[in-house]
């Protein structure tokens, strides 16, 4: 799961939206997969920076 973050980050900072949101796409069936251990230890931190990072990068992105 760390390994498709750090590819998000690689691809945002070409703006490859589409590689973007495949690779999210991919994290969240990895997610979905770990729902067990999730469960008992939690929602991973790693996971929870990713979405904020998003976010923040698309709130921040110029419109044009």
């Amino acid at each position: 799961m760390k390994e498709i973050i750090k590819k998000i980050g690689e691809k945002l900072k070409i703006n490859d939206f589409d590689a973007v949101y495949n690779l999210f796409e991919e994290l969240n069936r990895d997610i979905e997969k770990a729902k067990r251990v999730i469960s008992t230890a939690g929602i991973p931190n790693f996971y929870l920076r990713i979405i904020i990072g998003l976010e923040n990068f698309l709130v921040n992105f110029p419109a044009e």
